[in-house]
């Protein structure tokens, strides 16, 4: 910590190792009738325990003093503040180990499926694994040989160009390549994005982890400054060079209590994706209708069959799907979360169950994304933002991470090479 703690100084800087993703900070006020209190709402007679971003995180520890007018043994008793400590805490990522290859050859590629403290497929070996590639020109020419993948399901690993594979911090992370293992998903360009989107009216119905990917599109592809925050009203903006509408609506589902799993569908689902359909203009029951659906931790078959039915309720039975699964979520035990976590097998198992749904009800029309895998690699690459330390979208503020790229790269390739829609009726 810089500088040293003195009573007198009042903002501090930490930085801590990648691996360091969880925290605890403890605090001893000096005179009995003193509390404090973290930015969080949270006293901290207790250590105080967080789960730390990788970029920049605040915690601010206020100092509050019981009033003289107050009874001691009154049980809300009144407090006034008397000075505020800010500890400016960054964490490393990746990035900030390695150094960038510069002669291919020299470099092993190694593949990772799971981290080793973070199992979700217990018979797959965990942590770097070196592979069989010569070289990381020979994986990307085997790479350029395979078929493009039809959906957003492809079962694949990442691979990483490292000095060597028994030493994460020795590879050149920034080119880490998510890879499905018997198809690819190539690239798609701003040129051929536009094109795919013309004509369209995009209705994205998610939380902040959908919104990220609707960014992305707009500043990466689309050239657009993105507007408002994910939990805005409903927002709408014609862009593209006014060939596409998107609109976007936010709904989430915390169900810290319950692992994940609904009984009901929540009223307020109804009330938002009435609001989505009202405010997004003509619709069309075709693929010129787009509906993205999904966020952070929530996706399951009761809300797939929720959005199926709502949709055909109001005559758009043939629109294009795109469900997008979890990321992971809820892995590192906090107050916030109750000190619990999420089994990550089952969260998968959950996740997966939708994936097969749409071809169980006859919906081609419907592709399904997963990104539960490739979050669950990088599991300790969270963002701040939110409680369940499930954001992986921005890296040093940008919006296009390492992660967030890469499922919303697969995100755009189901919307343009995937979903078969019918004819509307």
């Amino acid at each position: 910590m810089e500088p040293e703690f003195q009573r007198d100084v009042r903002k501090y800087s930490i930085v801590v190792e990648y691996e360091e993703s969880l925290l605890q900070m403890m605090t001893y006020p000096a005179h009995c009738d003193t509390v404090a209190v973290t930015n969080y709402k949270e006293y901290t007679e207790d250590p105080f325990q967080w789960a730390a971003a990788l970029e920049t995180d605040s915690i601010t520890i206020s100092l509050k003093r019981m009033s003289p007018s107050a009874n001691i043994y009154e049980k809300r008793r009144k407090y006034r503040d008397v000075s505020k400590y800010t500890f400016n805490v960054r964490r490393k990522s990746l990035f900030d180990y390695g150094k960038p290859h510069t002669y291919l050859a020299s470099y092993d590629v190694c593949s990772l499926v799971q981290d080793c403290n973070y199992v979700f497929e217990p018979l797959t070996k965990c942590g770097l694994q070196k592979t069989t590639y010569i070289s990381w020109n020979n994986m990307i020419d085997d790479v350029n040989k395979m078929a493009e993948c039809k959906g957003g399901l492809a079962a694949g690993r990442w691979f990483i160009p490292c000095s060597s594979c028994y030493d994460e911090k020795s590879c050149d992370w920034k080119s880490a390549l998510w890879q499905p293992y018997d198809c690819r998903y190539p690239d798609i360009s701003d040129k051929q994005l536009s094109s795919c989107f013309a004509g369209k009216n995009l209705l994205f119905l998610g939380d902040s982890i959908l919104h990220a990917s609707m960014k992305y599109a707009l500043t990466r592809h689309l050239a657009t400054p993105p507007w408002g925050l994910p939990s805005d009203p409903l927002v709408a903006k014609v862009v593209n060079n006014k060939q596409t509408v998107m609109n976007f609506q936010y709904v989430r589902f915390k169900p810290l209590d319950t692992e994940g799993v609904m009984n009901v569908i929540p009223a307020d689902f109804d009330d938002k994706f009435r609001t989505l359909i009202n405010g997004a203009g003509i619709l069309h029951n075709n693929a010129s209708t787009v509906v993205l659906f999904g966020g952070a931790y929530w996706m399951q078959p009761l809300v797939y069959t929720w959005l199926m039915d709502k949709l055909a309720s109001r005559g758009l039975k043939n629109v294009t799907v795109v469900i997008r699964l979890d990321n992971a979520a809820f892995h590192h035990p906090t107050k916030m979360t109750e000190y619990r976590i999420w089994d990550a097998t089952k969260m998968l198992k959950r996740s997966l169950s939708v994936a097969d749904m749409p071809a169980q009800r006859h919906e081609r029309h419907v592709q399904v994304v997963n990104s539960f895998n490739m979050t669950a690699a990088f599991y300790k690459a969270f963002r701040s933002g939110g409680y369940c330390s499930c954001h992986f979208d921005y890296y040093y503020r940008r919006n296009d991470g390492l992660v967030n790229s890469v499922y919303s790269k697969i995100l755009w390739h189901s919307i343009c090479n995937g979903a078969e829609a019918p004819s509307s009726d």
